[in-house]
């Protein structure tokens, strides 16, 4: 197999920034969550512990509530969106009362839809209050997840995209004509599926991923789908259709991932998908992409920062030197029980440990 150097692309390398002026604007961000003015626009109020409590939108016949708003951010006290037709006593909010706009019947689908201009910053939990749904957060503008999380809800979605709305039925999602960024950093934990859909994923947190029971009692699988590039995609993650992006649109899995299945697809022709961390899964393990590319990571345990430190490029990721820092070389570990690893072009393994019962590696050279 022959060795391939995976360089980071103008548009790795915005993103990698991107990234990191997130990183450390996160604990100055004081942004709430917007409702859009008209049919639309939930209720939206704050209780005293901080937290926001949205009063979903009614449910159409088919379950699906349609929430738009200008921004959607979540601090760290957490929002709580509320599903429930009786008064109880939430996670989060603590005592809640119902919400009025129900109109008697709870919903199974809430799609929290951002037409403002600005990215959404999630640094804290979001609660479903009441009957449990699916969860969709729909931002076209890019999303950074900083140590966020689902509660009450089977399936979460985190999409960088437009929602497809037809005949009051969410469809699926689409992300054409888009090149910005879906980050993940610090734990973001969830129950049954995680969808992770953007043209750009850059996951440098431990994403953990747990079997939920569903609306029905019966119990959901945990599941991560983590779908890259210019893509129409159903609700449960099938491809629709794929755009070829004029430049590369890579990804990047620098920290964990833990489910019983992990599918990782990168479409976007040209570009690749890096890995450097452990993917943990009990049963499935799938990456597709144009490239793989794995390898060790750097990391950096450091005493107090001062304005020496030097930040690096190192094959598409960053890392830090200082007088105060210890840098340790840490292998990629794969882990499941079939595991299979699809490049059209490249695929390029050092440093890495792959464990399973049955392993399929694909590539052209």
């Amino acid at each position: 197999m022959k060795n391939n150097n995976f360089r980071l692309s103008a548009a790795g390398k915005l993103a990698a920034a991107l990234a990191i002026i997130l990183a450390a604007s996160g604990n100055v961000c004081a942004a709430e969550i917007v409702a859009a003015n008209g049919a639309n626009g939930p209720g939206v109020t704050t209780v005293a512990n901080g937290a926001q409590v949205v009063d979903i939108v009614a449910p159409n016949g088919h379950g699906l509530s349609h929430n738009q708003y200008q921004d959607f951010n979540v601090n760290q006290p957490g929002a709580v969106l509320n599903n429930s037709r009786e008064a109880g006593l939430s996670q989060l909010a603590g005592q809640l009362g119902a919400n009025p706009n129900l109109g008697g019947r709870e919903a199974s689908v809430i799609l929290n839809e951002v037409i403002g201009r600005n990215p959404s910053l999630l640094h804290g939990q979001q609660e479903i209050f009441g009957m449990a749904a699916d969860y969709v957060l729909a931002n076209p503008n890019g999303i950074s997840c900083q140590g966020c999380g689902f509660i009450n809800t089977s399936r979460s979605s985190l999409v960088v995209g437009n929602p497809l709305v037809e005949n009051g039925l969410l469809q699926g999602y689409s992300t054409f004509g888009n090149r910005n960024t879906l980050s993940l950093s610090g734990n973001l934990n969830a129950g049954g599926v995680l969808d992770l859909i953007a043209p750009q994923i850059d996951s440098r947190g431990d994403v953990i991923v747990q079997a939920a029971s569903q609306r029905d009692g019966r119990v959901m699988p945990a599941a991560i789908n983590a779908i890259s590039g210019l893509n129409r995609v159903t609700r449960d993650g099938k491809l629709l259709a794929s755009e070829r992006p004029a430049t590369a649109l890579d990804s990047y899995y620098l920290g964990s991932m833990q489910a019983g299945r992990i599918n990782i697809i990168n479409t976007a022709q040209g570009s690749g998908v890096k890995l450097a961390g452990t993917l943990n899964a009990s049963d499935e393990l799938t990456v597709k992409a144009y490239d793989i590319h794995s390898e060790s990571r750097v990391e950096s345990n450091s005493g107090s920062r001062n304005g020496d430190e030097n930040y690096q490029n190192y094959r598409g990721g960053i890392y830090v030197n200082d007088r105060n820092s210890s840098q340790t070389l840490t292998r990629t570990e794969l882990k499941g029980k079939n595991i299979s690893l699809l490049a059209d072009n490249h695929a390029h393994f050092s440093a890495t440990d792959i464990s399973g019962e049955n392993i399929t590696l694909q590539a052209a050279d």
